[in-house]
């Protein structure tokens, strides 16, 4: 059995909640799993950057209400993420922006090629895959498709 991480406020009570923590083996099978996939993408003609990979489960205090709030929670409640718990939080998931080094704007089969390899290769989460019914996934891309995440 791995160990467990506790991140955010979990850490510091002292709590650990299931789905709020994960093996550090996982963790590092995530972190292989995107190398792999950043190496494909480069040898592809592709670049990447990040846009978000972790987001704290840490307390902060908004100035506005007083009350306290981890990052996601922010996300979910201003509309820019349509969940609530977030495989980012487990350090599960990154969000990268990519482009061709070509100059050429990006289409679906680009997206469809490297969400393929990442399914392929280990990763369980593309967000090529929201919104879009089974029987259109080799020709249409969802609402995140810059979401690579192993669940």
């Amino acid at each position: 059995m791995g160990h467990r991480v506790l991140i955010g406020d979990e850490r510091r009570r002292g709590r650990v909640h299931t789905a709020m923590s994960v093996s550090i083996e996982r963790q590092a099978e995530f972190a292989w799993v995107t190398g792999k996939l950043l190496k494909y993408g480069a040898e592809q003609g592709y670049r990447f950057r990040y846009g978000d990979a972790w987001r704290s489960t840490d307390l902060l205090k908004c100035p506005h209400c007083g009350n306290e709030h981890n990052y996601q929670d922010m996300l979910f409640f201003n509309g820019r993420s349509k969940k609530q718990y977030s495989l980012h939080s487990d350090r599960q998931a990154v969000d990268f922006i990519i482009d061709r080094l070509d100059g050429v704007p990006m289409t679906d089969s680009d997206w469809i090629k490297l969400g393929e390899f990442w399914e392929d290769h280990g990763g369980d989460d593309w967000g090529g895959r929201y919104g879009i019914e089974k029987a259109h996934y080799g020709s249409q891309v969802g609402w995140d498709r810059g979401h690579f995440g192993m669940r």
